[in-house]
């Protein structure tokens, strides 16, 4: 079992970024918090100056007293902020610092002091409120201005006493240079800590941008080596079950020479005999009996030998499971140790399912070499079939299907081996090259055909796997030979022209001598170019049989060229090469008729016939199945 691939580590996750709300509140929370510090020490000692001044010049009056012991207000607001919440906080502050400045501007005029006062306001109305707070401070402070003004010139406020704002009086300098020292002093620490926490802010959103951006780079790394790894782990999928596949063909390898020398012994054997036994003609039709049985048994095993060493093109049709066990019985017991068992145990009915056949034969010798495997001491294997009607299953469509269930008699599995045992790189046999790829493919398959499959095991009591698959169509009352009703219905006007075209002189003549032998007048080519040239000077031809592999001009060019010389021309490809090859040279076994090789003179004859028949339409073309 291979180890599942080491996961990139997840990169850590970057603290949230404040909002633009949070960052504006906490600023404006920290800068309020700040001016009434200041403002709390500052005002009463900016008051208790006012107030030794205007004694010391014996202007202390009852007036000038409560003015001065409006300072009082801003310790008592720094007292009572933390209680009240930070909109009405600012509003007080606010209106306070409004208040303070109409004192000034009634007392004293249009000062410094009024000015610096209405800059603060200003800027603190624009900081805690936006631009609706700073043009409600500007015009609260044109109106205080204003009022105060007309106020002082109408004589509705007493007047205070000029040595408060003498300019030749040193104190009011030194009131002066306090106030606005005292202002100044709480502008210049908002803003500071204005800028301090915007620069803060900018450094820390730039490291998070950083931050970010590493782990998007990381995270795309990342990415590209999960789909590497993926790309890497498929690719090593297809090489193990393409290993997986030559492994069987290995071990197979043995038994299919024993055989192809046995049919080699029948076929030299029989002819011989018929040579020396001519004058005898039944003998002779007993000896070419046995040669054409021999023969077809040979045909049968290349096929499939071709098929389990190449990637197959799947095409679903009726297969009768009791004929297929019957083809694949000796060689699932080739590869079976001398001391396994196979037991076949057909049902009463046969069960003809709607599946590929290679990919089924394929998938069988899969479960019968595991099976095997599971047995190292010996052991049977049965393999049983039949049709089953299925309801309300979690995997299945309602309806009738094939059920195949292969089981041995070996070790069973426990249930944390049963529940990973169709997982693709799983295997118990990785001290024996096991790829964990045999079942994982039967897995796909049984999907693929629109069945289920599904794995029954206990220690010690043996493992059966279960394939369902659907019934074909009309399984129940099969109808003659597509070739055969064709062929007896088909009317093929005497003496049709067919271009024969094989670079094989064998093969060729013997395809001519049997089309001669049944009426057909039959032109040869051993190329491409000699058909073409043939159609070219003669087109009248009612068929084209040609090789699917050729040297010289391919054979794809050849068909759309003799197309182009012959539109009406229906076209037999006979190849006995699979049929991704012929794809992979252009030919589409889906738009012409196909005949595979080796075939025997029927199915030649049946072929033709049905093609001529059909006005040379390559959809009911089917080829004629070997064995």
């Amino acid at each position: 079992m291979s180890e599942s691939a080491p996961r990139a580590p997840a990169p850590s996750v970057a603290p949230r970024a404040e909002s633009i709300e949070d960052i504006l509140h906490l600023v404006r929370t920290r800068v309020l918090l700040v001016a009434l510090n200041i403002l709390a020490i500052a005002m009463p000692i900016v008051c208790v100056a006012l107030a030794w001044q205007a004694f010391v010049t014996g202007a202390l009056t009852p007036t000038t007293s409560a003015l001065c012991s409006w300072g009082i207000v801003f310790p008592l607001l720094r007292l009572f902020h933390s209680r009240i919440r930070f909109r009405t906080a600012a509003l007080l502050l606010m209106t306070v610092l409004l208040l303070s400045a109409a004192m000034v501007a009634v007392r004293g005029g249009l000062t410094i002091g009024n000015l610096a006062v209405s800059v603060l306001l200003i800027m603190m109305s624009t900081l805690f409120f936006g631009r609706p707070g700073a043009i409600a401070a500007l015009v609260a402070i044109i109106l205080v201005n204003v009022t105060s003004g007309v106020l002082v010139v109408e004589g509705f406020v007493p007047p205070m006493a000029r040595e408060m704002w003498d300019p030749l009086n040193g104190a009011v300098w030194v009131r002066q240079t306090f106030i606005m020292t005292l202002l100044g002093v709480v502008m210049a620490v908002t803003e500071l800590y204005v800028v301090e926490r915007l620069a803060h802010q900018v450094d820390v959103h730039q490291k998070l941008a950083a931050r970010e951006r590493e782990q998007r780079l990381a995270l795309e790394q990342s990415e590209r080596e999960r789909v590497r790894e993926r790309e890497q782990r498929e690719q090593a999928q297809r090489a193990l079950e393409q290993s997986r596949r030559i492994e069987a063909l290995a071990r197979m390898a043995g038994g299919v020479a024993h055989d192809f020398n046995n049919a080699l012994t029948v076929i030299v054997g029989g002819t011989e005999m018929a040579k020396l036994r001519r004058d005898h003609p039944e003998e002779v039709e007993e000896c070419l009996n046995e040669v054409l049985r021999a023969a077809g048994g040979a045909a049968d095993l290349s096929r499939r030998l071709l098929m389990l060493g190449r990637q197959h093109i799947s095409t679903p049709r009726p297969t009768a499971i009791a004929g297929m066990m019957d083809r694949l019985q000796t060689p699932m017991q080739r590869i079976l140790a001398d001391d396994v068992l196979l037991e076949l145990r057909p049902p009463a009915e046969d069960a003809v399912a709607m599946v590929d056949d290679t990919q089924l034969e394929r998938a069988l010798l899969n479960l019968v070499i595991n099976a095997g495997d599971a047995m190292p001491r010996g052991g049977t294997v049965t393999i049983a079939w039949q049709t089953e009607d299925i309801t309300g299953a979690p995997s299945l469509s309602d309806g009738r299907y094939v059920s195949i269930g292969i089981s041995d008699t070996g070790q069973g599995m426990d249930r944390e081996t049963l529940d990973r045992v169709f997982d693709p790189f799983f295997t118990t046999k990785s001290e024996k090259g096991g790829t964990g790829l045999g079942l994982a493919t039967v897995y796909a398959f049984a999907k693929e055909s629109h069945g289920a499959i599904d794995a029954t095991s206990e220690l010690g009591s043996g493992t059966r796997i279960t394939i369902w698959l659907p019934e074909a169509p009309h399984a129940h009352s099969p109808s003659p030979s597509p070739f055969a009703a064709q062929t007896a219905a088909a009317a093929v006007p005497p003496g049709a022209r067919v271009l024969v075209v094989e670079d094989r002189d064998d093969v060729r003549t013997s395809m001519s001598r049997i089309l001669s032998h049944h009426g057909f007048d039959v032109i040869e080519s051993s190329d491409g170019d000699g058909a073409l040239r043939r159609l070219a000077d003669d087109q009248a031809f009612a068929l084209m049989c040609i090789d699917g592999v050729m040297p010289g001009l391919q054979t794809a060019t050849v068909i759309e060229r003799a197309r182009e010389l012959a539109p009406s021309m229906p076209v037999l490809v006979c190849s006995g090469h699979v049929q991704e090859e012929l794809l992979r040279r252009g030919i589409s076994t889906g738009r012409y008729a196909f005949l595979s090789k080796p075939f025997s003179a029927q199915q030649l004859l049946a072929s033709v016939t049905q093609v001529l028949g059909s006005h040379g339409d390559p959809t009911v073309a089917v080829p004629p199945t070997q064995g």
